[in-house]
């Protein structure tokens, strides 16, 4: 990643690329967002720009001196253009321009492969993701018919379905490049019939509870849409597995849950933020008798 920032900010230095000044809203630069692959090592670049992209020729001519450096540091695997047009401090817009390499990075964890198209979710620290997602597969039993919400790519539900004979995985996702992601990782398994996706809101998939043994959550910040909520309570499986990036949310939920005698059976600590206070929640929930 060192010698991408290094190539990127001599580009500036020369004057290539105009940096973007936030108070005139002027300048074509916004920003640069680096993921790296744990397991080859190649650097995925998005380079955020103030311009629409709805002609993305001329923006490629500005660059052009930047991306041919790019292209020959060996370490980028590829690159792509992300349109933020607008007065904002939301890093990424909705659109991306595909311009070299793989339309995704490449990852695996525990013997799946994760793909990550630029704008999908992507945990900050894979290898104490990777000891999370262990853990959650020793409370996931053989035969279990396993629904997963806010599923992302698959980085949990692939690598449960590798290491346990499941009856059946059905996993719910609404964000689109995340949703590419997961597509992608299918492909690698050759399409296994035994795996249903299905798109849109967790609040509005809450049918599939009624055919699960074992539930897994992993959602953003703010936690469970109230309507999931409801309908755990209301409908509880044999198992809920909760990997929380929200602590305020989580133990409100836990209360919640604990209310309908809901309880959890395991709880665990992960620093996915080395040397900050956030640290990722895992419960394991099961009603009590």
């Amino acid at each position: 990643m060192k010698a991408v920032l290094e190539c990127l900010k001599a580009s500036l230095a020369r004057g290539e690329v105009k940096a973007y000044d936030e108070e005139r809203h002027q300048g074509l630069l916004r920003a640069v967002e680096l993921a790296a692959s744990r397991t080859t090592g190649v650097v995925q670049v998005v380079l955020v720009v103030n311009d629409l992209l709805d002609a993305p020729e001329p923006v490629k001519q500005t660059f052009r001196g930047v991306l041919a450096d790019l292209e020959q540091l060996g370490v980028v695997s590829s690159v792509f253009f992300n349109a933020q047009p607008n007065r904002t401090n939301t890093l990424l817009g909705a659109r991306f321009v595909h311009v070299f390499g793989p339309e995704a990075l490449e990852q695996d964890l525990l013997g799946t492969k994760n793909f990550f198209p630029p704008g999908a979710f992507g945990q900050a620290n894979p290898a104490l993701h990777e000891r999370a997602v262990e853990r959650i597969i020793e409370w996931v039993p053989s035969g279990a018919r396993v629904v997963e919400y806010h599923a992302g790519v698959g980085s949990i539900g692939l690598a449960v379905h590798g290491a346990r004979p499941l009856a059946s995985l059905k996993m719910n996702e609404i964000s689109g490049p995340s949703l590419a992601g997961l597509r992608l990782g299918l492909r690698a398994l050759s399409e296994p019939q035994d795996i249903e996706v299905i798109e849109g809101p967790a609040g509005q998939n809450t049918e599939l509870l009624r055919s699960a043994d074992v539930v897994i959550v992993d959602p953003p910040r703010k936690g469970l849409e109230e309507d999931l909520l409801r309908a755990l309570i209301a409908h509880f499986p044999g198992r809920l597995i909760y990997l929380s990036c929200g602590l305020p949310a989580f133990l409100k939920e836990a209360s919640a849950l604990a209310k309908a005698g809901i309880l959890p059976r395991f709880l665990g600590a992960y620093s996915y933020f080395p040397f900050t206070e956030h640290v990722e929640t895992l419960a394991v929930f099961e009603r009590s008798p």
